[in-house]
């Protein structure tokens, strides 16, 4: 799926996968790309972070993986290369 930047939480809600960075680019928030609408945060800048980025941001790239475990949503996958993959 790919993974579509946008401007406001206006248009980050409207669909799975879209993304934006947060303030100086210390992270990214996105719509959930299993479609539960879901917003994740995915910080890259902080001491304790596991998640690096390339700093790409029309076409990002985020290692390791993304897994999210909870009630509502279980997904695993990738940002590469501004695409979501699941694993």
């Amino acid at each position: 799926m790919r993974a579509v930047k946008v401007s406001s939480w206006d248009e980050l809600y409207e669909k799975p996968g879209n993304y934006m960075f947060n303030a100086n680019n210390e992270g990214i928030v996105a719509n959930c790309p299993n479609g539960c609408g879901d917003i994740i945060a995915i910080p890259f800048v902080k001491a304790n972070t596991v998640w690096q980025w390339d700093g790409n941001t029309n076409e990002p790239t985020i290692t390791p993986s993304i897994q999210r475990r909870g009630e509502k949503c279980n997904w695993h996958g990738f940002l590469t290369r501004g695409e979501w993959v699941t694993v």
